[in-house]
């Protein structure tokens, strides 16, 4: 069948067959366009008139005003159009919707457990803190002494305390401090336990700390011993011949003890009971009891540091410092060293605390109720026999006379019916 079609003869007729159905169907088209159209429909009576002599005229074919003048048309009347009627919306009336009553609010159910349970503790993070070991820049603000324990500490934060962003104290904040029980430790006051920071508003906030030593140079570097603990100050005497005064009375009581006469004994020697000795002996006690004096006094107040106003030094903190925790008064911690932890935790413990006290009231309670109950059920199962007791004990109709020789059956008398025989 290909071999015949790949035939010249056969493609040129194909081609012939292929041009003649084409050009019959663009000829079957072309008469179609040009075919008569069909006359238009005549207009409905009274659609139009003239005045003169009535034409048949159509509406498209009123499109000029030689139209007119072919059809002799002198005028034209056309019917007024009748107006539409307006369309009228009629909104239907909802119906009111009638209020439904509050369905009462029930309470909530209850469970009670002997044993409350609550959840376990978890600490919220403080949002503003600054981490152990945070050194804060202080400058005193009053000259320390350390020839007495517990002289108090003024100073002042020197630069403000930044951490994460976020302002930890504000320079101008002052620091209150007392000096620690034998605080003198050579050249330095060791001061040491809790600090209190005092804002401009007056709210306060206490963090245990340790006082640094600060040595700023010249040239912008530290000294070898920055960083080092207490406050360093000058080493000052009250007295400055208090070790004459002690070498003197020694002396003296060596030198009367040996013009004391004495004598041999079984004992050793032994002064002898004299004016001379007498005298002598007093002298060498009170020159024993001056030396022990002043050895007490240069012990206590002779050699005392000295810090002066303005010194510089740094504040170590050992604890998480959390500014948010600062309270008038520093009622919020108590006046005490507590972190937000331990406010959390003891919280936790009162309502723990609490919870407990309130499930045990509500246990007592339901006891009680419950023991009221047994009573109450108690009386009546008394009542109720009493009841029945007293109703055996009336006789009957059917009963005989008491003296009649006979009596009533007890099933007659029974209001439970009768017993049940024995064997």
């Amino acid at each position: 069948m290909l071999s015949y079609l790949q035939k010249p003869g056969v493609q040129i007729a194909l081609f012939i067959v292929a041009v003649a159905v084409g050009g019959g169907f663009f000829w079957y088209q072309s008469q179609q366009r040009t075919a008569p159209k069909a006359a238009p429909k005549p207009p409905p009576a009274g659609m139009g008139q003239a005045s003169s002599e009535q034409v048949d005229v159509g509406r498209r074919d009123l499109t000029g005003s030689e139209v007119a003048e072919n059809n002799r048309l002198d005028k034209l009347v056309l019917p007024p159009l009748k107006p539409e009627q307006p369309v009228v919306v009629v909104q239907k009336e909802e119906p009111k919707r009638q209020e439904q009553p509050k369905k009462p609010a029930f309470p909530e159910l209850v469970q009670v457990q002997s044993h409350p349970s609550m959840r376990p503790f978890s600490a919220a993070p403080p949002k503003v803190f600054a981490p152990r070991g945070t050194l804060i820049k202080a400058a005193l603000v009053i000259t320390l002494e350390s020839n007495n324990n517990g002289t108090p500490v003024l100073g002042m934060v020197t630069e403000d305390v930044y951490f994460q962003g976020n302002l930890i104290v504000p320079a101008g904040t002052q620091v209150l401090a007392a000096s620690a029980q034998d605080s003198k430790i050579r050249d330095r006051v060791d001061i040491r336990g809790a600090f209190t920071f005092v804002w401009a508003d007056g709210s306060e906030y206490v963090i245990n700390g340790i006082a640094l030593d600060h040595q700023p140079l010249s040239d912008g570097t530290f000294g070898l011993l920055d960083g080092s603990p207490g406050i360093r100050g000058r080493i000052l005497k009250s007295d400055e011949y208090i070790e004459l005064k002690i070498l003197v009375s020694e002396a003296l009581q060596g030198i009367m003890r040996s013009q004391q006469d004495q004598f041999q004994s079984i004992y050793g020697l032994v002064p002898t009971n004299s004016s001379k000795n007498a005298a002598l002996g007093a002298g060498t006690g009170g020159a024993s009891a001056y030396s022990n004096l002043m050895v007490q006094k240069m012990e206590k107040d002779t050699n005392y540091v000295q810090v002066p106003a303005g010194t510089s030094f740094y504040i170590y903190t050992l604890d998480v410092f959390e500014p948010e925790l600062r309270s008038i008064g520093g009622y919020r911690q108590g006046n005490t060293a507590v972190s937000g932890v331990q406010l959390q935790q003891n919280a936790y413990e009162q309502m723990a605390a609490a919870a407990a006290a309130k499930a045990a009231e509500f246990q007592a309670g339901l006891a009680g109720k419950k023991a009221a109950t047994e009573e109450q059920a108690a009386a009546a199962r008394h009542e109720s026999l009493v009841e029945r007791t007293k109703a055996l004990m009336v006789p009957t109709n059917n009963s005989p006379p008491v003296g009649s020789g006979g009596a009533a059956p007890l099933q007659s008398r029974l209001p439970f019916g009768t017993p049940p025989a024995t064997r």
